[in-house]
């Protein structure tokens, strides 16, 4: 993994990131360049769960629980 960094910034973050496989005789890369948006505007709506109409709730339950029943 090559990460390369930006020159001048004062928070440092990866702009590009290659990942490379060396198990395989043609070394394949991946190769994926990243966009930092530290400021973002986020409309809290995003974060509600709004569960389908078919959804059904689970009971959960401890796993020792779980594991004296079998």
């Amino acid at each position: 993994m090559d990460p390369a960094w930006p020159e001048t910034a004062t928070k440092p973050l990866p702009v590009k990131l290659v990942i490379t496989t060396t198990a395989e005789a043609t070394q394949p890369q991946y190769v994926a360049q990243l966009k930092w948006n530290l400021t973002p505007r986020l409309d809290d709506k995003i974060f509600k769960f709004t569960p389908p109409g078919d959804a059904r709730k689970i009971d959960l339950v401890p796993v020792a629980q779980a594991a004296a029943k079998q």
